[in-house]
């Protein structure tokens, strides 16, 4: 669809597209791969770290170094009870699978070079997201019977799922070769005074999705987000307020 509409509006190499609600970087993604320059922003940190985490990738010899460090010595370190003050967390996991996932957590956190620390932390989001009971559903997330109590088998889809992440490197005809970037940003209130050459973007639902209680594990587990910080971004995102007038 962003190639078609690339094509239509007669966009060319080195010209820019902006995106005001990126989401997960589908328009910025397909730009670059272009040779398109993008710039995107959206509201939800999840959305701009998954953006820019596919689009700057590290090179696999750097994956592979910093991967060494994971051995299963971190199965055995002792945190004491996970301390979250958002419930849901804790209905997600049990003790032992939540203790462990914030270990690894702060292990992915002393990862020096941020590109290889957002790959890492991108596959820790997505074991996270295979661990919990809590499965996205919809617009909510819902307790099921699914989920994993073992934390053996969640750190081996760890290390499987980066194994598929630096295999996903080497796509065959899949280059980036044009400049995107996502940032953090209320699309209603910046000042950005760039020159663009298109707008091309798939604005959020009215009234359709909450994305704070959809991606609630990701923005808990990966950013910190405490539950005053997700009241906050769930008054903000402005989905969750069209045709309140």
């Amino acid at each position: 669809m962003v190639f078609e509409m690339l094509n239509m509006l007669g966009i060319k190499k080195a010209q820019t597209v902006l995106d005001p609600f990126c989401g997960g970087g589908t328009t910025l993604l397909a730009t670059s791969e272009k040779g398109v320059n993008s710039v995107g922003y959206d509201i939800m940190p999840f959305a701009v770290f998954v953006t820019n985490a596919k689009r700057h990738q590290p090179k696999v010899e750097e994956i592979e170094k910093i991967e060494k460090r994971f051995t299963d010595s971190l199965l055995f370190v002792k945190n004491g009870k996970a301390r979250f003050d958002v419930e849901t967390i804790h209905k997600a996991f049990t003790p032992s699978v939540l203790s462990f996932l914030v270990t690894l957590r702060h292990e992915i956190g002393e990862i020096r070079n941020s590109r290889v620390r957002n790959f890492f932390l991108l596959a820790f989001l997505r074991t996270a997201d295979f661990a919990s009971i809590a499965k996205k559903d919809g617009g909510f997330l819902r307790i099921t019977n699914e989920g994993v109590t073992n934390k053996r088998k969640v750190f081996d889809y760890f290390k499987k799922t980066l194994g598929e992440m630096k295999r996903d490197i080497f796509i065959p005809g899949i280059r980036f070769t044009g400049n995107s970037t996502a940032h953090l940003g209320d699309s209603r209130s910046f000042q950005d005074e760039g020159d663009y050459d298109a707008v091309i973007s798939s604005p959020p639902y009215p009234n359709r999705h909450d994305y704070t209680r959809v991606y609630l594990l990701e923005e808990v587990l990966g950013f910190g987000d405490n539950n005053s910080k997700i009241k906050k971004l769930r008054y903000a995102v402005p989905h969750l307020r069209f045709g309140q007038v």
